[in-house]
């Protein structure tokens, strides 16, 4: 049986956007709140949250309301910022 997959690349890939958007979710926020605070589209916010961006301002929004970094950065806890 063949199912669809996202192909996932580059720092973003060890995301869980689940347990991402259940964090918002829980904060009362969704993703046209967290592309507000971020002064950035939706869709921006929408595909770094996916782990397919990594959209510096959003991944900051996210650290500030308090999004466990093991949520963002998968299990290295690496920063945007850090060598891979």
């Amino acid at each position: 049986m063949i199912t669809a997959q996202t192909v996932q690349r580059g720092r973003g890939k060890g995301r869980n956007p689940w347990l991402i958007r259940a964090y918002l979710s829980s904060l009362g926020m969704n993703m046209s709140q967290l592309a507000e605070r971020a002064e950035t589209w939706p869709q921006v916010a929408h595909e770094t949250v996916r782990g397919t961006r990594n959209h510096g301002r959003t991944l900051e929004v996210l650290e500030k309301l308090g999004c466990p970094r093991a949520y963002l950065y998968g299990d290295k806890g690496d920063t945007l910022g850090e060598a891979a």
